[in-house]
């Protein structure tokens, strides 16, 4: 069987985009308030923006002017502070904000996630290489490189690139959060916990305060800002969009925690100009039981939420435009196992099985130890009429590893490979084992639903006998609240497309 996603509490972990897409979601912008008027107009922000630069002429405004601009469009007010910034700021992303704004700089070439082929990576990372030798202090230019290293899953060279990075510039906001994502996804949270807590910057910055709440409990830590974060959120002082995360982490801490009115409270407060991490998590805790209102217009209006759209997408049984979506988050994300582990299941439970491959097999180029990935791939390799190269897929997994649930399911899919390989007895007997020893009903509904398509596929004399226990097991699964109890519909269908005649 193929698996949807790992069974994770979701934390508002900071995104590691390329930069344009971090602009896009404000976090390259001033976290303060600036005296902005907040119902203005991009126009008149930048107007705003403008007078405040004319009036001051310092490093700080006319880095706001400038990161607005590259947001908002309006390059061409900007380009005497870009110039400004060029001769006198002292800080090396503000220089290359500024050399983007007037078009010199090459990390222009790479910062659309949106624009980021998959195919293309490795010539993407010869290109940055360039960059670094052209422009050795370029430290965008290294985060770029890193995050390129880490999709090819060449993940010392990924680490090494960052490390360059966060020398040029310690306390720049957006490499410590991208420095943090990229040890989290290089398995060493404690890392990314001491980046964030070490940075004199972090406990000023609501955008990495969110962070280090969100990263404290994955290095097994309790966070200590939480306090300070709530007092950064009712100080008055920052922008909404630079509190979105924080008031999201801190609305994640209160359902842990148990405290309803908190938890509606700082998520309703993280979607008032939202970024997508955050309305992805607002997404995933309605679904964990918050009530919190998280629309298909909320999703729609929020720039880059692929994630959460994904997601809404996949619940309302609107697999096509899911699976669109999950390619965007992939893209987003391309390093990360979620999004290929989402739209892996998602497209084999649509029969899309060249597709689930395509998912997968981008995924474990940077995830290569994934059991969710060799797992999938297996089932739609096997499912595709390929059992002998889904065996080789799951001989890759080390068994040692497994939790008794991946155990579960890892039985089930060998109990495929074995009927698409002509055994059907021993096929049989995998599902059985697999129903009779899962844990949740969902998984045990599932391996239901499997072990009868085989048996229909192959016109045993079980194939009537097993459909009515597939339905038995359903009917139980909707009753009963479970792990995968609600995807279980979506298998139903899944065996009626694969066996009508």
């Amino acid at each position: 069987m193929t698996v949807r996603q790992k069974q994770i509490d979701r934390k508002v972990v900071p995104r590691f985009h390329g930069l344009m897409v971090a602009g896009r979601q404000h976090e390259t912008a001033s976290a303060s308030i600036a005296n902005a008027d907040h119902s203005l107009s991009a126009g008149d922000e930048l107007t705003v923006l403008l007078a405040e630069w004319e009036s001051n002429r310092s490093p700080a405004f006319a880095a706001d002017l400038v990161a607005a601009a590259l947001v908002l469009g309006g390059e061409a007010r900007a380009q005497e502070a870009a110039g400004y910034l060029l001769a006198t700021s002292h800080h090396s992303l503000d220089k290359q904000l500024a050399r983007r704004l007037l078009g010199e700089d090459i990390v222009n070439e790479f910062d659309d996630d949106n624009d980021l082929e998959l195919q293309d990576v490795q010539p993407q990372i010869a290109r940055l290489k360039r960059g670094v030798r052209a422009d050795p202090r370029a430290a965008l230019l290294w985060a770029e490189l890193a995050r390129r290293y880490a999709t090819l899953g060449q993940r010392q060279k990924a680490a090494d690139a960052m490390r360059v990075a966060l020398e040029l510039a310690p306390e720049d906001r957006f490499l410590l959060r991208s420095a943090a994502r990229l040890n989290l996804h290089l398995d060493d949270p404690e890392k990314a916990h001491r980046l964030l807590t070490s940075a004199l910057s972090t406990p000023h910055d609501p955008w990495l305060v969110a962070a280090e709440i969100a990263v404290a409990p994955l290095a097994g830590r309790h966070s200590r800002l939480i306090r300070h974060g709530k007092r950064l959120v009712e100080s008055g002082k920052f922008r909404p969009e630079a509190l979105s995360e924080l008031q999201s982490a801190l609305a994640t801490e209160a359902m842990i925690a148990g405290s309803r009115k908190d938890t509606r409270r700082f998520f309703e407060g993280s979607l008032f100009r939202p970024t997508e991490n955050s309305v992805a998590q607002a997404e995933w805790a309605s679904r964990q039981g918050a009530r919190i209102d998280v629309s298909e217009q909320l999703v729609a209006d929020v720039e880059d939420s692929f994630e959460a759209r994904a997601q809404m997408l996949s619940e309302a049984g609107d697999s096509e435009r899911a699976i669109d979506s999950t390619w965007a988050w992939l893209r987003s994300e391309p390093f990360a196992s979620l999004p290929a582990v989402f739209g892996s299941h998602e497209a084999a439970l649509s029969s899309r099985y060249d597709e689930a491959i395509r998912f997968a097999t981008f995924g474990l180029r940077a995830n290569p130890d994934e059991f969710l990935l060799r797992n999938n791939i297996a089932f739609a390799l096997a499912s595709a009429g390929d059992p002998d190269c889904a065996r080789r897929h799951l001989a890759e997994i080390e068994l040692d590893s497994l939790t008794d649930e991946q155990q579960r399911v890892l039985t089930a899919t060998r109990g495929l490979i074995a009927f698409r390989s002509g055994d059907i007895s021993e096929g049989r007997r995998l599902y059985l084992d697999t129903i009779k020893r899962a844990d949740s009903i969902g998984l045990r509904a599932i391996a239901a639903v499997l072990l009868a398509r085989e048996e229909i596929l192959a016109h045993t004399d079980l194939a009537s006998a097993a459909r009515a226990a597939a339905q038995h097991f359903a009917d139980s699964a909707e009753r009963t609240p479970s792990a995968r109890a609600d995807r279980v519909t979506g298998w139903l269908a899944h065996l009626e497309a694969e066996t009508s005649d």
